[in-house]
């Protein structure tokens, strides 16, 4: 229903009635189609979050995306600082106080462990050494989607209460941290380099010589239909994979 709905009737209604489509009408329509595949998807027994996950990629494809993004920007102003002010008042200075121990190895655990696999992660992917640092270093924080995870787990009684606050604590930590630490890519990088071993630092520079030599083909020669094709038939079979894997997991688990 996602594949058919974003590929084939949201676009093609919006290109239908665009002339027809002021700003007043186009920004009430975007939130009642994401309304709507809210309550969907909790009426399926999914999360909100999910919903509107869906749809906002159903309508980040569409003609009306970049009007739609920019009549969204006030209202998603307003409703980030709500949301960074309940989780503010989420967090007890107490249980801070109380578990300072365990957010600190919390924190500590996310953040090299998100630099390290993020690290590892690009560079077996085949970029550089300097943009997989670059791109881990900006993984550092969990994020607000970990306070779903938390909330879910305790009122499932799969995670104790104490956990909770924990939780929330490493995430603004983190989040805070964040700017921080992506400023001490750059350096950590020219650090690793300068006291890398001769064998290590060769493999860095082959590899920068082959993404600089990959991206002046790409740059010179335009990609064929054959390849286009190829690789729209690829990625329809990664994402049927993934989702059926998904749908089995779902299964065993209920």
């Amino acid at each position: 229903v996602w594949f058919i709905t974003g590929i084939l009737i949201i676009p093609t209604l919006l290109r239908k009635v665009k002339k027809h489509l002021n700003d007043e009408t186009l920004i009430i329509l975007a939130l009642g189609l994401c309304l709507g595949m809210v309550l969907t998807a909790e009426e399926a027994g999914f999360s909100s979050a999910l919903g509107a996950f869906v749809m906002g990629s159903i309508l980040a494809e569409t003609v009306e995306s970049h009007r739609i993004e920019k009549l969204m920007t006030p209202l998603k102003n307003v409703f980030a600082a709500i949301f960074f002010i309940s989780v503010g008042m989420l967090i007890n200075p107490a249980s801070l106080v109380e578990y300072w121990e365990n957010i600190f190895w919390v924190c500590l655990v996310i953040i090299i462990g998100m630099i390290l696999f993020g690290t590892l992660g690009c560079w077996w992917g085949g970029q550089t050494m300097r943009d997989s640092m670059l791109t881990s270093f900006s993984f550092v924080q969990i994020g607000e989607f970990s306070f779903i995870i938390a909330s879910l787990g305790t009122s499932l009684g799969v995670l104790h209460p104490v956990i909770y606050p924990i939780i929330v604590a490493s995430s603004v930590v983190t989040t805070f941290l964040t700017p921080y630490i992506m400023k001490a890519a750059v350096p950590c990088y020219n650090f690793l380099y300068k006291h890398a071993s001769s064998s290590l630092r060769a493999k860095i520079d082959r590899r920068e010589q082959e993404i600089a030599a990959a991206e002046a083909v790409t740059s010179s020669d335009k990609a064929s239909v054959a390849d286009k094709v190829r690789h729209a038939v690829r990625h329809t079979y990664i994402t049927k994979r993934l989702v059926n894997l998904f749908i089995k997991n779902m299964s065993a688990h209920d």
